[in-house]
This record gives C-alpha cells, sequence and structure tokens, in this order.
C-alpha cells in the first residue's frame, strides 16, 4: 500500500485522512482553522486506518466528496472538537 502523507503546521500532531489519493492542498481551509496543531494528511483512509491500533474515522453523513471544502466550519469544528477531548 502506498499512503502520500504532507505535514503542514507546529504543535500537538493529529492525522487527516482520505479516502483516495488527493492533493495536499485541498484540505488547506480545514488546516488554516486549526493553528496550534500539527496536520499530517494522508490518503487511502480506511485501508491505512486498519492498520492503526485506537485509531478513529469519522465518515460525515452528507459530506459529499470533499467535506473540508465544501462545509469548512463544519469541518472545523467537528477537529477541533475531538482534539479538545
Amino acid at each position: 500500500m502506498t499512503v502520500r502523507v504532507q505535514e503542514i503546521g507546529e504543535g500537538r500532531p493529529f492525522v487527516l485522512i482520505h479516502g483516495a489519493s488527493v492533493g495536499g492542498t485541498s484540505w488547506a481551509n480545514l488546516v488554516q482553522g486549526l493553528s496550534g496543531f500539527r496536520c499530517i494528511s494522508a490518503d487511502t483512509a480506511k485501508q491505512f486506518a486498519a492498520r492503526l491500533p485506537h485509531c478513529t474515522l469519522e465518515l460525515v453523513p452528507h459530506g459529499g466528496h470533499a467535506p473540508w471544502i465544501d462545509e469548512p466550519e463544519h469541518a472545523i469544528a467537528s477537529t477541533l472538537a475531538f482534539l479538545r477531548g
């Protein structure tokens, strides 16, 4: 399995995983709203998540192909809620 990874920012790390191959710039709106975190984006979500213990894979209902682009406010709020516990 080939996984493409991009790292942006500084701070506490977390991983954003896409269901298929995707350019890292598609995460830009979401990542801009997450200051204080190191965003690590990767592709092939289901295969990647299956290999990680304690991994949480959130599928956004009715989110379309790219909810972080189509609904960035929702994606930012959901991601920050998870990161802040």
